[in-house]
């Protein structure tokens, strides 16, 4: 979280919105440094290079179901 990055605005604005979002007000990066996913299943069938993606999101110590349509960019099959 501490690498957080506002890519759609520059100078001032962009380094206010990327201060507010570590703050205490928001993510609380001094004290939750990390976010993670831990992927519980995919439906392992890639169509058109996407797959389904099903997992644990855990921000500030809570945890939420997240699922997601992933874009394949390389396949490697061992």
């Amino acid at each position: 979280m501490t690498t957080i990055t506002v890519t759609d605005m520059q100078g001032k604005w962009s380094k206010n919105l990327e201060g507010h979002l570590k703050s205490s007000d928001f993510f609380d990066v001094e004290r939750y440094a990390n976010a993670f996913i831990t992927f519980q299943s995919n439906e392992k069938f890639i169509k058109n290079n996407q797959i389904n993606l099903n997992g644990m999101l855990t921000i500030k110590d809570i945890i939420h179901p997240i699922s997601f349509t992933a874009e394949l960019l390389q396949k490697n099959i061992f």
